[in-house]
């Protein structure tokens, strides 16, 4: 049985530890296709930017986030969700030109905004007192990533 991460962006707010005997494959943007196969204390853990998948005590394997296509589990799997990162909102949601992120701590973050296609559209250093200008993006739902924190935008 082969099951699909649909939305990998769904993936980046969380750590994924997967508890069983199972093939995990990454395929990358290039179409390269990578099988490894996870002994039962195999886990995946996805951070700011990179998938990691731990076969075992002593292989693991690094994919860079922006270059993940699609992720396949064969096998059957437990996976249990650990939530990283703060509860991030976007304020003012809907806007048309200029929008700040609440709930970070002061610092600077690397913020992504993804369309619903999950392609990068804007990749930028951000800090809490800051506006992010997006006028130049077409209307539509967006996903902005602050940081391992992900919420949706919407432009009008």
């Amino acid at each position: 049985m082969i099951k699909t991460i649909g939305a990998l962006m769904f993936c980046i707010c969380f750590m994924q530890y997967v508890s069983a005997q199972v093939v995990v494959t990454v395929q990358t943007l290039s179409g390269t296709e990578n099988a490894i196969t996870l002994s039962n204390e195999g886990e995946l853990q996805i951070s700011d930017a990179s998938l990691t998948v731990v076969a075992n005590e002593s292989t693991s394997y690094s994919f860079a986030i922006d270059d993940i296509s699609k992720v396949l589990f064969d096998g059957s799997v437990n996976i249990r969700q650990v939530e990283v990162g703060p509860k991030i909102s976007i304020y003012p949601n809907p806007t048309g030109q200029c929008f700040a992120v609440q709930g970070l701590a002061d610092g600077v973050y690397n913020l992504s905004i993804y369309n619903a296609s999950g392609a990068l559209q804007l990749s930028t250093s951000y800090s809490p007192l800051e506006q992010v200008d997006i006028s130049a993006l077409p209307q539509g739902i967006y996903l902005v990533r602050v940081g391992t924190s992900v919420t949706k935008l919407i432009k009008q």
